[in-house]
Protein backbone atom coordinates (compact mmCIF):
# COMPACT_ATOMS: atom_id res chain seq x y z
CA UNK A 1 0.00 0.00 0.00
CA UNK A 2 1.15 3.49 -0.80
CA UNK A 3 1.07 6.10 1.58
CA UNK A 4 -0.03 9.57 0.65
CA UNK A 5 3.71 10.50 2.27
CA UNK A 6 4.90 8.70 -1.21
CA UNK A 7 2.64 9.89 -3.54
CA UNK A 8 4.25 13.17 -5.80
CA UNK A 9 6.72 14.69 -7.66
CA UNK A 10 9.98 15.26 -6.93
CA UNK A 11 10.94 19.00 -7.82
CA UNK A 12 13.09 19.61 -10.66
CA UNK A 13 17.02 20.76 -9.62
CA UNK A 14 16.95 23.98 -11.50
CA UNK A 15 19.95 26.04 -11.96
CA UNK A 16 18.36 28.96 -10.08
CA UNK A 17 17.83 27.15 -7.12
CA UNK A 18 21.45 26.04 -6.90
CA UNK A 19 23.07 29.48 -7.91
CA UNK A 20 20.90 30.76 -4.23
CA UNK A 21 22.26 27.29 -2.92
CA UNK A 22 25.95 27.89 -3.08
CA UNK A 23 25.39 31.54 -2.44
CA UNK A 24 23.61 30.79 0.87
CA UNK A 25 25.97 27.74 1.71
CA UNK A 26 28.88 30.25 1.47
CA UNK A 27 27.54 32.49 3.88
CA UNK A 28 27.05 35.60 1.52
CA UNK A 29 24.16 37.84 0.93
CA UNK A 30 23.76 39.00 -3.18
CA UNK A 31 25.39 42.43 -2.77
CA UNK A 32 28.75 40.53 -0.95
CA UNK A 33 28.97 37.93 -4.03
CA UNK A 34 28.26 40.37 -6.83
CA UNK A 35 30.87 42.20 -5.17
CA UNK A 36 33.43 39.24 -5.25
CA UNK A 37 32.34 38.69 -9.21
CA UNK A 38 32.80 41.87 -10.06
CA UNK A 39 29.37 42.23 -11.12
CA UNK A 40 26.28 44.20 -10.23
CA UNK A 41 23.78 42.99 -7.39
CA UNK A 42 20.95 42.61 -9.99
CA UNK A 43 23.36 39.85 -12.10
CA UNK A 44 23.04 37.27 -9.08
CA UNK A 45 19.19 38.28 -8.35
CA UNK A 46 18.52 37.85 -11.91
CA UNK A 47 20.00 34.45 -11.86
CA UNK A 48 18.54 33.27 -9.02
CA UNK A 49 15.34 34.46 -9.88
CA UNK A 50 15.15 32.63 -13.31
CA UNK A 51 14.87 35.60 -15.36
CA UNK A 52 18.33 35.21 -17.20
CA UNK A 53 20.84 32.52 -17.69
CA UNK A 54 24.27 33.35 -16.79
CA UNK A 55 27.13 33.32 -19.08
CA UNK A 56 30.03 30.78 -18.67
CA UNK A 57 32.24 33.24 -17.25
CA UNK A 58 29.36 33.83 -14.40
CA UNK A 59 29.41 30.84 -13.39
CA UNK A 60 33.17 30.46 -13.31
CA UNK A 61 33.24 33.47 -11.13
CA UNK A 62 30.41 32.11 -9.04
CA UNK A 63 31.77 28.71 -8.44
CA UNK A 64 34.92 30.40 -7.48
CA UNK A 65 33.28 32.92 -5.31
CA UNK A 66 30.96 30.12 -3.35
CA UNK A 67 33.28 27.20 -3.91
CA UNK A 68 30.96 25.19 -5.37
CA UNK A 69 32.29 23.17 -7.82
CA UNK A 70 31.56 24.47 -11.49
CA UNK A 71 29.71 20.80 -12.51
CA UNK A 72 27.10 21.01 -10.07
CA UNK A 73 26.23 24.73 -10.54
CA UNK A 74 25.61 23.61 -14.53
CA UNK A 75 24.27 20.58 -14.45
CA UNK A 76 23.18 19.62 -10.93
CA UNK A 77 25.20 16.14 -11.99
CA UNK A 78 27.63 14.75 -9.12
CA UNK A 79 27.47 13.87 -5.48
CA UNK A 80 28.27 17.24 -3.82
CA UNK A 81 25.98 18.14 -0.97
CA UNK A 82 26.85 21.63 1.14
CA UNK A 83 28.90 20.75 4.28
CA UNK A 84 27.40 20.60 7.39
CA UNK A 85 28.27 23.09 10.05
CA UNK A 86 29.42 19.98 12.21
CA UNK A 87 31.63 18.10 9.70
CA UNK A 88 34.57 20.69 9.74
CA UNK A 89 34.45 21.09 5.81
CA UNK A 90 31.90 24.38 6.19
CA UNK A 91 34.92 26.34 6.53
CA UNK A 92 36.45 24.97 3.83
CA UNK A 93 33.99 25.71 1.52
CA UNK A 94 34.96 28.90 0.50
CA UNK A 95 38.97 29.76 1.39
CA UNK A 96 40.24 33.34 3.20
CA UNK A 97 41.75 35.20 1.01
CA UNK A 98 39.84 34.44 -2.48
CA UNK A 99 40.08 37.34 -4.47
CA UNK A 100 38.05 36.60 -7.50
CA UNK A 101 37.78 40.08 -8.93
CA UNK A 102 40.93 39.48 -10.85
CA UNK A 103 38.51 38.55 -14.01
CA UNK A 104 36.02 41.63 -13.02
CA UNK A 105 33.33 41.36 -15.65
CA UNK A 106 32.88 45.31 -17.37
CA UNK A 107 34.71 47.17 -15.15
CA UNK A 108 37.30 49.34 -16.59
CA UNK A 109 40.62 50.58 -15.38
CA UNK A 110 40.45 53.57 -13.74
CA UNK A 111 44.16 54.02 -14.02
CA UNK A 112 46.85 55.31 -16.91
CA UNK A 113 50.34 54.49 -17.73
CA UNK A 114 52.46 57.10 -18.08
CA UNK A 115 55.82 56.67 -19.66
CA UNK A 116 56.94 59.81 -19.44
CA UNK A 117 57.37 62.12 -16.30
CA UNK A 118 56.76 64.98 -17.71
CA UNK A 119 53.54 64.25 -19.87
CA UNK A 120 52.30 64.02 -16.38
CA UNK A 121 53.59 67.50 -15.68
CA UNK A 122 52.62 69.26 -18.33
CA UNK A 123 48.71 67.83 -18.14
CA UNK A 124 48.29 68.78 -14.10
CA UNK A 125 49.40 72.00 -14.90
CA UNK A 126 46.61 72.42 -17.80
Amino acid sequence: MTSAYEQGSIPPNRLKYRLMIARLEAGLDQQQLAEMMGVSRHVVSNAERGITTPRKVVLNAWALATGSPISWLETGAGDWVPPTPDDGAAKKARPQGLEPRTFCLGVKPHLRVVSDPTQQTNRSAA
